[in-house]
């Protein structure tokens, strides 16, 4: 029956929609604990010292689980931001950003070479 609806072997099985990847890439938050303490301020003047959280799959650097706030439709935007309708990761502002490692340890190898040339 399912091979029916779908067209048999001229289905198309290659154009799925978000929500078709979203399901099979199981698209959810997975956070860990990350760097740092949350800092929220607390009753009393105190200030909250559990671990800063991080979502494995968006790369979003949360508070603690009980001051971040992370849902599951915010961390797919932000996936699907970063990843292509493939779910291979793309480039963003932040890559471009980057300093290049390799020119700048290629930089450094050259200047090396001048400094022992000149000694």
């Amino acid at each position: 029956r399912f091979w029916g609806e779908i067209g048999g072997y001229s289905g198309s099985f290659d154009e799925a929609d978000r929500d078709s990847m979203n399901l099979a890439l199981n698209v959810k938050p997975i956070l860990t604990d990350g760097n740092g303490e949350c800092c929220a301020p607390m009753h009393g003047g105190r200030s909250c010292q559990r671990p800063n959280q991080q979502c494995n799959t968006c790369g979003t650097k949360l508070k603690c689980s009980i001051h971040g706030d992370h849902s599951v439709l915010e961390c797919r935007e932000i996936f699907w931001a970063k990843h292509s309708k493939c779910g291979t990761r793309q480039r963003t502002m932040a890559d471009f950003w980057k300093a290049p490692v390799a020119a700048s340890s290629s930089q450094e190898a050259q200047d090396g070479d001048i400094v022992t040339l000149e000694a």
